[in-house]
């Protein structure tokens, strides 16, 4: 330019349109979808897991030698051997067998009562846990729970030496949930999973069937106990009286997904909430803040999902105090979360930004979309789609009538990346934002 020759008019670049409604609802690949398969209802669940267990028949022979045929002869033996032999030291097994022979003709009080028989004169027989376990099925089928409690709370009294300690304790959990005993309950089952803690059961792999679906079932009917105690603040209360355990995200995770399932969107929400609350700076913290965020989603409730995804992207981007305990490479889906969340906050903030017509709304948006624009630049700088936010944030910049901002910022997407589609266009805009700024000066100067 010499003299006072005006610069040479240019074409202004035309800013990316950021489609109105709302951007904060996008898939994110970092949250699994839920199941769409049918899911086994609490009726049904309660049916399965409260049957009555079958229980293979032990091994030891009839006493005496004797082999009878039927369970009519084994019967009529078994009492004559009694009468005529009432101190007989094994009296214990005739006792078992004479139970097993009246269980297979059907004749079911009978064998009860020939199994409280046993109790009663054999108290430390090497059947007592066995037995005390059928009687136990018999009384909860029979919906007599405080019976079934006793007999499963003989077994417990045994320790875990009994092979049937972990099925017991599962089972009188059962029958203090079926008396509305719900706390007492829970602590059976906490009993159940620290046993299984200490003795080196790991959640996180997979073991035989039988041993992972009882673990699977106890978690649900926690969850169960844990709503019937009241809902997402009953959890703090309980760990806080009874000690923290290592597995308390399975549990709050659990709860969660229980209300989830029965559309409960704002208890599921608490759940997640109140375990983020508890442990800031727990390694599973973000998924659960990536629960809120779809749960509103799934519940469709566009301002909480836009609130949740405003709290997760300020605890858990990169310069936040979580990342001074983990190393960001190690969680690579809470990564893509956080960029999917980022992208989303400063696209739907410039998109209400463009749609204000209230000076002050619009001003509000515009800071809004400038922070998470910055945000996600500064935490992802060497992303492939950088560049193209870094546009994106340069258009804003422009529109605002920021041209000296908009003009290095085109000047950073054009030539602080690997030269991509926008690379050309991001120079001519560059040019465009610094002749704007020189034409301000010059009326301020004028």
């Amino acid at each position: 330019r010499t003299g006072d020759a005006k610069p040479r008019e240019m074409t202004a670049p035309t800013p990316a349109r950021i489609p109105a409604g709302s951007r904060t609802e996008s898939p994110n690949p970092a949250v699994a979808p839920a199941s769409t398969g049918l899911q086994e209802s609490d009726q049904d669940f309660e049916r399965r897991t409260t049957a009555q267990a079958g229980i293979p028949a032990s091994s030891n022979a009839a006493p005496g030698g004797a082999s009878p045929d039927g369970p009519l002869e084994a019967i009529n033996l078994y009492n004559r051997l009694l009468t005529e032999y009432p101190n007989y030291k094994n009296s214990d097994q005739v006792l078992y067998q004479m139970a097993r022979a009246f269980d297979e003709l059907g004749r079911t009080d009978e064998a009860v009562e020939t199994m409280e028989r046993l109790i009663r004169t054999n108290p430390h027989s090497s059947h007592l846990d066995e037995v005390q376990f059928r009687r136990g099925e018999y009384f909860f089928t029979r919906r007599r729970f405080r019976d079934a409690e006793a007999a499963y709370s003989g077994i417990v009294s045994l320790g875990p030496t009994s092979e049937y300690h972990e099925l017991a304790l599962y089972k009188l959990g059962w029958t203090l949930y079926k008396q509305e005993f719900y706390e007492e309950a829970l602590q059976k089952y906490i009993a159940l999973l620290d046993y299984k803690v200490s003795i080196g059961y790991d959640f996180d792999q997979t073991h035989d069937e039988d041993n992972d679906r009882r673990v699977a079932d106890t978690f649900r009917v926690i969850s169960l106990s844990f709503s019937n105690l009241g809902g997402p603040e009953t959890l703090p209360e309980y760990f806080s009286k009874f000690g923290k355990r290592s597995y308390e995200d399975r549990i709050y995770a659990g709860l969660g997904e229980h209300y989830l399932g029965k559309l409960r969107y704002d208890d599921a929400a608490k759940t997640y909430k109140a375990f983020v609350a508890l442990y800031p700076f727990h390694r599973a913290a973000p998924r659960f803040s990536m629960r809120v965020v779809d749960t509103f989603t799934k519940g469709g409730f566009p301002k909480l999902v836009l609130e949740s995804k405003r709290e997760f992207a300020s605890k858990y981007n990169l310069k936040a105090e979580y990342w001074r305990h983990f190393k960001p490479e190690e969680s690579p889906e809470v990564l893509a979360y956080l960029k999917t969340n980022l992208k989303d906050l400063a696209t739907h903030y410039h998109a209400e930004y463009q749609n204000a017509n209230d000076a002050h709304e619009k001003l509000t948006n515009y800071h809004e979309a400038i922070q998470w624009y910055g945000t996600y630049l500064e935490s992802f700088p060497k992303e492939a789609d950088s560049a193209s936010v870094n546009y994106r944030l340069a258009d804003l910049l422009l529109e605002n009538k920021d041209f000296g901002k908009a003009a290095k910022e085109y000047e950073r997407s054009a030539y602080g990346y690997t030269q991509h589609s926008q690379s050309a266009a991001a120079g001519y805009a560059a040019i465009y934002a610094y002749r704007e700024q020189l034409r301000v000066c010059l009326l301020y100067t004028s």
